[in-house]
């Protein structure tokens, strides 16, 4: 039985689209009922984590893709943000004149095969040398993917309190570069949709 044309070319197809990054996309988890009429004009880039260079990284592209948005990493350092004094973070953020702020959170970085999560404690199959020949871009191979889940909330400073919460979710980044810039975009493209910028 000869395999036509039709389904070689389906079988290719298939092939070639669980070789290509899904996008990233982002969920809105949250929203303040009472937050009808809130939109933004100075907003505050926040990345929660413990990489300084990341940090500044992720700020910077948050802010270029923001109205009037500002990194928070030349307000407010790393010492202020682990002290208990959350007062003193807030009249930084009046002081400039900021009236929203968007913080972005790593949740989550888990490999899946064939759509089950690799389980905890689970030991690796390849050896040293097929380790070291991989490249970022063999999470592309068909039925292994790399989720990288990122959780993205909206603040409002003058009432110091929680307006939006979303999360996204990016599928088989090739680099942290790419990452960043898609998780930006989608993060920025929904609060645009709620109507907060």
């Amino acid at each position: 039985m000869h395999a036509g044309p039709r389904f070689i070319s389906v079988i290719l197809a298939t092939l070639l689209t669980a070789c290509v990054a899904k996008p990233t996309h982002v969920t809105t988890d949250w929203r303040d009922p009472a937050a009808t009429t809130v939109r933004f004009h100075k907003t505050v880039a926040f990345f929660a984590g413990d990489d300084s260079t990341l940090r500044r990284h992720v700020e910077d592209q948050l802010a270029k893709r923001l109205p009037n948005g500002i990194a928070s990493y030349p307000l407010v350092s790393h010492e202020q943000l682990a002290a208990s004094d959350t007062q003193a973070i807030r009249s930084v953020l009046s002081a400039a004149g900021a009236d929203g702020v968007l913080v972005l959170r790593l949740m989550n970085v888990e490999s899946q095969a064939a759509g089950v999560a690799t389980p905890a404690g689970a030991t690796p199959a390849d050896d040293l040398w097929a380790y070291l020949r991989r490249t970022p871009r063999a999470a592309f191979t068909p039925g292994q993917q790399t989720v990288v889940t990122m959780e993205s909330r909206v603040y409002s400073v003058p009432a110091g309190k929680l307006v939006w919460v979303g999360h996204t979710k990016s599928f088989n980044p090739a680099s942290v570069r790419e990452l960043v810039g898609m998780i930006v975009d989608a993060s920025v493209n929904e609060v645009r949709r709620q109507g907060l910028l």
